[in-house]
């Protein structure tokens, strides 16, 4: 699917009347994982060059997204990796929730619970029938650092790990628990680094282009805004798995130059990130 995709844009590209789309919206079946097309759109050179990644969307049944989500917290999707209803909600940057006319009050706080559980940030639109006005679909700009209001207004909600095997902040197990599986029977978190200290640029490509080739295929999103030592302008970094993509952005003016790097992912050890993202910092 991938190749087939990447194959539709370049002969787009081609056209010249690719100038009257405004937008290109991709809809994948209920049984994808998310990442390998992203990864296909990062990577392509030319499709780097004529798009712009906008957000990632999943719509989620309120009614039957407890049928796709019980089962042994061991078991696999048909992708060998999470049960897809959980890849794609960790991926997403907005969830749709629908059929919000066939639950009552008490079974959408247990739903809304859990998605919040799964993926505190993304936002969750209540509908019914799948209708949802296009203004909050589109231009959400959820891959633009400098336009995501989570990083710039310190609103990032960091999520436990909840798992079977319970574990403290440096990944020891503290505790084994018993009991039924949720959605947020995961390892997957959300952790947020900042400090004010200006960050060395050789340093910090150093660790995570390391970091990435060693971890990347537990880390679903990366995206940051840093405040360069010598730069006067913000570097933006946005990351999918191994992918990782970071370039100047808007000057720093007279914001407040701090840097913050959210991560999610799986096993994500807040300890050992932050002293390895400090010591990036020039003294």
């Amino acid at each position: 699917m991938r190749n087939d995709v990447i194959k539709m844009f370049h002969a787009l590209f081609d056209d010249s009347k690719l100038s009257q789309l405004n937008w290109v919206v991709i809809e994948t079946t209920g049984l994808a994982d998310p990442a390998p097309l992203i990864h296909s759109l990062y990577m392509d050179e030319k499709c780097k060059k004529h798009l712009r990644m906008d957000s990632i969307l999943t719509v989620v049944d309120a009614k039957h997204v407890e049928l796709h989500l019980r089962s042994s917290p061991k078991k696999t999707g048909v992708h060998g990796k999470n049960p897809e209803a959980l890849q794609q909600l960790y991926f997403a940057d907005r969830v749709i929730l629908n059929k919000m006319d066939l639950v009552n009050e008490e079974e959408l706080r247990k739903v809304v619970n859990v998605i919040k559980a799964t993926n505190p940030n993304a936002s969750i639109i209540k509908c019914k029938y799948s209708s949802v006005p296009v203004e909050k679909l589109l231009n959400i700009r959820a891959f633009d650092a400098t336009r995501n209001d989570i990083l710039i207004k310190n609103s990032v909600v960091e999520n436990s790990v909840p798992v079977f095997l319970q574990t403290d902040k440096d990944g020891k197990i503290v505790r084994k628990t018993q009991k039924s599986f949720t959605m947020s029977d995961t390892r997957v978190s959300t952790v947020s680094l900042t400090t004010s200290k200006p960050i060395n640029l050789e340093k910090f490509n150093f660790w995570i282009l390391n970091f990435l080739k060693d971890n990347g295929m537990h880390i679903y999103r990366l995206k940051g805004i840093l405040s360069i030592y010598g730069y006067d302008e913000q570097f933006v970094a946005q990351g999918v798995h191994m992918i990782f993509d970071g370039h100047r952005g808007q000057p720093w003016g007279d914001c407040i130059r701090k840097s913050r790097l959210v991560f999610i992912g799986e096993n994500l050890r807040k300890k050992q990130l932050e002293t390895e993202f400090l010591s990036c910092c020039v003294d």
